[in-house]
């Protein structure tokens, strides 16, 4: 099959990529092999390139988000995209290639009117919005303040509180923000927007704004309010 190879990390200039012919991988028992028809490329895939993680070993076939074709195991032939499984934990690489190897509970069903490159997006992004969610804690009728709103994980975060019945604040760059981080970018209008101006029951920062002070936070939060960060920005 072929594959991108990723040989060694660089900090500094663009990662060494090779398109190359590599063996067929053989699924061991409890996994699947997928014929791979989009893959999508994340911040994992940055990292490892430009750093590595601990226990990144090189030479390694990126990718972790995908979607394809059961190839081989149960339910051959069944469109699937790729999620973390129950362990919500994204670990294995190797789906920038035509095939790849999972295990059978890493994946779930393509929907029929989704497309594979829509579908490939889905299983980081989607997961780390569901967990924000969760660690926020919020339900029916709170107002959140999203960050990056309109983001590879603001807009499922935005998603998945609509379907909690949750009001949004959306955060962003420019026209149809309910607060424009260009002429606000320390959140100073948030609690001004709020039921009675009492703040947000949490603000979710999907892209580590670096107006978000600690300052700003209390301000916008309303009494026993929940911030979560999803990243940082030096």
């Amino acid at each position: 099959m072929q594959a991108l190879l990723l040989t060694r990390p660089n900090p500094s200039n663009p990662p060494t990529l090779t398109l190359t012919r590599c063996p067929k991988p053989v699924p061991p028992a409890g996994h699947i092999l997928v014929r791979v028809y989009a893959s999508a490329v994340q911040p994992s895939d940055k990292f490892n390139a430009k750093a590595g993680f601990a226990s990144t070993t090189f030479p390694r076939i990126p990718g972790r988000d995908f979607s394809g074709v059961v190839a081989s195991g149960p339910d051959e032939g069944v469109a699937v995209f790729g999620t973390s499984g129950p362990d919500l934990g994204f670990t294995a690489d190797g789906a920038h290639a035509e095939f790849v190897v999972v295990a059978e509970d890493a994946v779930a069903r393509k929907p029929v009117g989704l497309s594979h490159e829509r579908a490939a997006c889905l299983g980081v992004p989607l997961t780390t919005a569901w967990l924000a969610i969760e660690a926020a804690g919020v339900g029916s009728g709170d107002q959140v303040a999203v960050l990056g709103a309109r983001g590879a994980v603001g807009e499922p975060v935005c998603a998945l509180l609509r379907r909690r019945q949750c009001r949004i604040l959306a955060a962003i760059r420019g026209p149809g923000a309910d607060i424009d981080t260009v002429s606000d970018p320390g959140l100073t209008t948030v609690r001004k927007k709020t039921d009675s101006e009492k703040g947000v029951a949490a603000v979710i920062d999907t892209v580590g704004d670096p107006g978000l002070t600690r300052a700003a936070v209390e301000e916008a939060l309303a009494h026993k309010g929940r911030l979560v960060l999803l990243t940082t920005r030096k």
